[in-house]
């Protein structure tokens, strides 16, 4: 299983962040989101006291559809950089 970032926090709760860089908006497509919410459950089987929270981060908006749910937080480069 590959994971682009972790972020273990003090409160118990893990940003999975997955990283991405498209040209255009980034869309979650149907298998997609079946992946992210299978790694999800992988991870909280493994370490059942922790909140796993799937976070995008990408250098273009996150399309906002049926699949999007999935990132319970966007965060994109112009939120990094002022």
């Amino acid at each position: 299983m590959q994971i682009d970032l972790l972020i273990d926090r003090a409160d118990d709760a893990v940003n999975v962040c997955e990283m991405k860089f498209y040209k255009a908006p980034y869309a979650v497509t149907k298998g997609y989101a079946q992946v992210q919410n299978s790694r999800l459950q992988a991870l909280e089987e493994k370490n059942p006291a922790k909140t796993f929270l799937l976070t995008y981060v990408g250098n273009s908006e996150l399309v906002s559809n049926e699949y999007s749910d999935i990132f319970r937080a966007s965060v994109t480069l112009d939120d990094l950089f002022i």
